[in-house]
């Protein structure tokens, strides 16, 4: 049986950032480095949302080497990572990311929010053969939002450089299977992290770590901080040819140009809230039949003894199964037991009601937490231009009730912003007892606490189903929406997606984090008013 431990039952509280909910397969690792985060064994599923839009989603199957669930991605097309340039309206230093059709699920980013001091990456992966090795399927992805970055040698003055364009797009770390021929000149990172205005770190794989293994676990560990990043498989340190940009942060390759200043650090981009995480979407080449198992997070630079013992743990907590000896390749290990049977199903029963009783309690401090955000917003919410006859009801819609979940399913049916999806809501209903505006009407309000107000739609929706986004204005820290009808309302936080669609979001449970109770499903945005039945109501 894996050593993997006890479901982790405190809700994390990160202030000012939204997590996700407590995946069902969050469970935490059997004497793991103290800066462990959380992790994914894929025992009860996934834990995690649909990645890119168009790609066969990743299943878990059963492995007979590991004794246990693994996850398999499919084969998918490339999501290309491109540099702009001048003659398609951006800048030079610009990048963007062509998105193909990966095999790909997206999950919260285990390092938003924190403090780094670096970090860690753990896992078992298999590769099905050379070839998925040598076009670098890709394993696990971190994509941010666009971004605006000034350049350095703008900030410094520099002669000659005072116009240089500020750069835009989204920065990018990724891991894929790597590998670099050493006699053409194609060649993909195993490790790489991209950017804005050349801050660009790449690991090439001269050697072929993943060549003449093929469907052999292997345990791979990958660390970081802001000037370097080392990989270790099976415990092992390995050598591989570094490639870096001038302004790759704190390890700069021309010490004659000014240090940087205006470019973020890896380590700060990386704890972004809205740094996305993916497993099999990066910036380089289509993924491939690879398995992965036991994906682990750190918020620290784990050392070289560090993963020794990691790696150490994690061979002697292999299951084997039916007398397997378990993979030659160092991921099983013969110790390990073959009973099954009743064991295996009690512990995985253990763990699955675990796993519930910390969903429910993530639940219930989501609903908490949904009440005290709609009551601070409700007792200051006042309208103007209504009759001074006509008297304001304003009743509140908790997370939890039926009202509640019939609204999120409205919002999630339909595009609210392009490029956006829903992170949180409150919702009430406003009447007047049935008088309706003459002309228009002001709803002013406070902002939520901890929604961004870069962020935030005003939705009514109508009593057919529609949903109508409401103009809106942010005025001296609040919150003026226009209307014509009066209804049920929603304040919705949104946070970077898919553009393109609309799916679930908001899971049933979630953790409460600095005011924000993330779901992570896809919800993207188009401008204006859209519809989830029949009809549209549009104020103008």
């Amino acid at each position: 049986m894996k050593m993997m431990k006890k479901v982790i039952s405190a809700i994390a509280v990160t202030a000012m950032v939204a997590v996700a909910a407590i995946p069902a397969t969050s469970l935490k690792v059997e004497a793991a480095p103290a800066s462990y985060i959380t992790g994914y064994d894929f025992e009860n599923g996934t834990g995690m949302s649909p990645g890119v839009n168009g790609g066969t989603p990743p299943t878990v199957v059963d492995d007979a080497e590991r004794g246990s669930k693994v996850l398999k991605l499919a084969n998918g097309s490339s999501s290309n990572l491109e540099v702009k340039t001048a003659t398609n309206g951006m800048g030079p230093y610009d990048q963007k990311i062509v998105q193909g059709t990966p095999s790909s699920l997206k999950f919260p980013n285990p390092f938003a929010g924190k403090s780094l001091s670096g970090l860690s990456i753990s896992f078992w992966i298999k590769v099905p053969d050379d070839n998925a090795a040598k076009t670098a399927a890709a394993i696990m992805g971190f994509i941010s939002g666009d971004k605006t970055v000034q350049h350095p040698d703008k900030e410094a003055g520099i002669d000659g450089k005072e116009s240089v364009e500020d750069a835009h797009g989204p920065y990018i770390y990724g891991i894929t299977c790597g590998y670099q021929d050493p006699v053409g000149d194609g060649f993909n990172p195993m490790v790489y992290f991209v950017g804005l205005h050349h801050n660009k770190l790449e690991l090439h794989d001269e050697e072929g770590i993943y060549l003449g293994v093929a469907n052999k676990w292997q345990y791979v560990t990958i660390t970081a901080n802001n000037s370097t990043t080392t990989v270790y498989v099976n415990g092992a340190k390995k050598e591989l040819y570094r490639v870096i940009d001038k302004r790759w942060n704190a390890g700069e390759k021309d010490p004659s140009n000014p240090v940087n200043t205006t470019q973020v650090k890896f380590l700060e981009a990386m704890a972004w809230p809205d740094m996305q995480a993916y497993i099999g979407n990066t910036g380089y080449s289509p993924t491939s039949e690879i398995c992965l198992d036991e994906i682990t997070f750190y918020s620290s630079e784990l050392s070289a003894s560090e993963v020794a013992a990691l790696y150490q743990t994690a061979q002697s907590g292999s299951t084997v199964s039916g007398g397997s000896t378990g993979s030659s390749g160092g991921s099983s290990s013969s110790g390990g037991s073959s009973s099954g049977g009743s064991s295996n199903n009690d512990a995985a029963k253990q763990k699955a009601a675990e796993a519930a009783a910390a969903a429910a309690a993530a639940e219930a401090a989501a609903v908490e937490q949904n009440k005290g955000l709609t009551d601070a917003v409700l007792a200051s919410l006042e309208v103007k231009g209504m009759p001074s006859s006509a008297t304001l009801s304003k009743s509140a819609i908790y997370r939890g009730t039926s009202q509640y979940t019939s609204i999120q399913a409205s919002l999630n049916g339909v595009i609210l912003r392009n490029g956006f999806r829903l992170s949180n809501f409150i919702a009430m209903d406003l009447n007047f007892g049935g008088t309706q505006p003459q002309s228009v009407a002001k709803i002013v309000a406070d902002v939520p606490s901890g929604f961004n107000t870069d962020n935030i739609v005003v939705a009514r929706i109508n009593s057919d189903g529609t949903v109508s986004v409401l103009k809106h204005t942010i005025e001296n820290g609040k919150i003026v929406a226009k209307t014509n009808h009066f209804s049920t309302y929603a304040i919705v936080s949104l946070e970077p997606g898919t553009p393109g669609s609309a799916s679930a979001n908001l899971p049933k449970t979630g953790t409460v984090a600095g005011g924000v109770v993330a779901g992570f499903g896809v919800v993207s945005v188009a401008l204006g008013v859209l519809l989830l039945k029949k009809k549209k109501t549009v104020l103008e």
